[in-house]
């Protein structure tokens, strides 16, 4: 962009209407609670592990000066500041991915293809790139073999990736993919992932960033949003 456009302004650094960057926030959260709602519900993983739990209120009372006893205190705690400082600290390092998937390469797909192509390449194109973690890090950590792990993250990530699309398209703003992205990383990584304890050995093919859980339930939102393509199209023309 430098080189040709000799300015980085394509890549929409204005912040856009407030209520996409709101959904960008809110969004994650109802994701990751629905998918781990019924991974507890159905018994696929157990609700709540009660180690981490004491770790995070012993640790917030020392932090704050407070007294909390109750877990589920400290689950609100947590989870409200996940959801503000949490959100922001995980931004400074999702930025940098989101420069180069939703600030450049979405639209410039979008330029010559339509959402669903734009979507799709660019989901798995983010999807692969994210190979290497899963064969050296993710799959020896969780015993999972990769021919479950990369099909079923291959397919969530298309899915996170569609909707951020559609949200960064129809926002004119990068904020969005990068708010989106911070959210979902923390609201799995640090809050409800160590949350939830292993109650069989489907525990890791079901729950989790990986598991079928939260696949399934991307896979409808992104076929929400996806159903919304024509407003694309239509802000486009």
């Amino acid at each position: 962009m430098l080189i040709y456009q000799r300015n980085l302004k394509g890549l929409d650094w204005g912040l856009g209407k407030i209520r996409y960057l709101l959904v960008s926030w809110g969004l994650p959260f109802l994701l990751t609670l629905v998918g781990f709602g019924l991974v507890w519900l159905f018994g696929f993983g157990g609700f709540y592990n009660e180690t981490f739990i004491l770790e995070a209120v012993t640790e917030i009372n020392q932090t704050f000066g407070t007294t909390i006893t109750s877990p589920y205190v400290g689950m609100g705690v947590m989870l409200l500041t996940n959801s503000t400082i949490g959100v922001l600290f995980s931004a400074i390092f999702s930025v940098g991915e989101e420069i180069g998937w939703r600030g450049f390469l979405v639209p410039e797909l979008y330029k010559t293809r339509n959402f669903t192509e734009t979507a799709l390449i660019s989901g798995v194109i983010w999807s692969v790139f994210h190979y290497p973690l899963l064969i050296w890090t993710v799959a020896p950590e969780l015993g999972v073999p990769l021919w479950y792990l990369i099909p079923v993250t291959t397919f969530s990530g298309t899915g996170l990736s569609l909707i951020m699309a559609w949200l960064r398209l129809k926002s004119g703003s990068l904020w969005t993919a990068v708010i989106f992205h911070a959210a979902i990383n923390i609201y799995l990584q640090g809050f409800f992932q160590p949350l939830t304890t292993q109650t069989s050995y489907l525990t890791p093919y079901i729950s989790g960033e990986q598991g079928l859980s939260m696949a399934l339930v991307t896979a409808v939102v992104a076929y929400y949003f996806w159903r919304k393509r024509d407003e694309l199209n239509s802000a486009r023309a």
